[in-house]
């Protein structure tokens, strides 16, 4: 790969960008642009690559931490921490973006996608509770409880305090099974039908929990467990 230095003028990232679009250039372009400047033997055009190349893609790239993206050569934590920042502010942009939109089969489908990304392959069981307001928009989304790999027990006392810290009005539920298996436990389905039961009561409607895995979403609505 040649160095940026090698490259056409109008070639470069940061000149591509200002001649033809930012949104002409590639997304290793986008990133050798946060990066700025390479470092001995790598320019920024190559760290950018090496990063998204060893996360296999861009999505991927946004979600690992601080310490991942120093140990490239070339990234300070200054550099990561802007990073970071900027990867932050796309998924905080698809959040209004998706808030504005009443469109809730949309909203769905970006939630599923998502978190099959980010938790079905994790080796711990994490819930996640996804909060929305009376036109059903995302309020904001938190990581209720982290398990072990042995599995982990549903809190339905601070599920509703946070629906109530949060004022929504709906909820979705998600969580991932270590094991691979999206399909629910006799636990899973007690606890569900607690939840949505207690959660009605005071005015809060579940519209579904997922179980997440890489291959498929187990929908507690559309199997009639809710």
């Amino acid at each position: 790969m040649p160095k940026i230095k090698d490259l056409p003028f109008y070639e470069r990232p940061r000149e591509k960008a200002q001649r033809f679009g930012i949104d002409k250039v590639s997304d290793a372009e986008l990133l050798a642009i946060i990066i700025g400047s390479g470092t001995k033997g790598f320019s920024a055009l190559e760290i950018a690559h090496q990063i998204i190349k060893e996360n296999n893609g861009l999505y991927k790239s946004s979600l690992v931490g601080l310490e991942e993206y120093q140990n490239h050569k070339g990234i300070s934590l200054a550099i990561a921490t802007k990073i970071a920042a900027v990867f932050e502010l796309a998924k905080r942009t698809n959040l209004v973006n998706l808030s504005n939109d009443e469109n809730s089969k949309d909203t769905q489908e970006f939630i599923l996608e998502k978190y099959r990304i980010e938790i079905a392959s994790l080796q711990q069981e994490i819930l996640v509770i996804v909060f929305l307001d009376k036109k059903k928009r995302i309020i904001k989304e938190k990581k209720l409880y982290v398990g072990t790999n042995n599995g982990s027990l549903i809190s339905t006392r601070e599920i509703i305090k946070e629906l109530f810290i949060s004022n929504a009005s709906f909820f979705y539920l998600l969580h991932n099974h270590p094991n691979g298996t999206p399909y629910p436990s006799d636990d899973d389905i007690k606890a569900t039908v607690e939840i949505l039961k207690m959660t009605k009561d005071i005015g809060i409607d579940m519209i579904d929990h997922f179980i997440i895995s890489s291959e498929f979403c187990y929908s507690f609505k559309e199997t009639r467990c809710i």
